[in-house]
């Protein structure tokens, strides 16, 4: 069996198409530690190349319609496990985001959302902050006297 030059090219993008896939259930797979907190980014990003698979798709001559098809299949199966990152489940993955400092509210930057997008987000995260949190944030802050050095200078240069 000998594969064509368009065969080849076939079989390239279906790799590229699924290597982002790969990646993430690679890496999540061996991670020894908590994950949830990249839930969000995950999605996006996967979200996102579908969306420039998919634009791309349009350019494609010989199995353009085929193409399309299973990127839109993708694309709607996604949606339905997005899905459940509603409601109860979508306030953890809210605050895991928020919670790791490589990206804080960044989380709900991504560069394809729309501005309504991220507004609606960083005031969900913020209406929670205040709801369950924002009570306790006087009782929070340490007397100089019982904080350590490092804490001090943590607290006083707000980092």
């Amino acid at each position: 069996l000998k594969l064509s030059e368009e065969e080849w090219k076939h079989v390239k993008y279906i790799v590229a198409l699924l290597y982002p896939f790969h990646r993430y259930t690679k890496a999540l797979s061996v991670s020894k530690s908590c994950t949830v907190h990249r839930a969000w980014q995950i999605y996006n990003d996967l979200f996102q190349h579908l969306e420039d698979r998919l634009e791309e798709a349009e350019y494609e001559t010989k199995w353009k319609d085929a193409l399309i098809t299973a990127i839109n299949a993708a694309k709607d199966k996604f949606k339905e496990y997005y899905g459940e990152t509603e409601g109860i489940r979508g306030s953890l993955y809210a605050v895991a985001a928020v919670l790791d400092p490589r990206l804080r509210m960044n989380a709900y930057d991504p560069e394809h959302w729309e501005r309504r997008e991220r507004q609606f987000y960083r005031e969900f995260i913020l209406q929670f902050y205040k709801e369950h949190y924002e009570q306790y944030e006087k009782d929070a802050q340490p007397q100089a006297s019982q904080a350590s050095d490092v804490e001090v200078t943590i607290l006083d240069n707000k980092f």
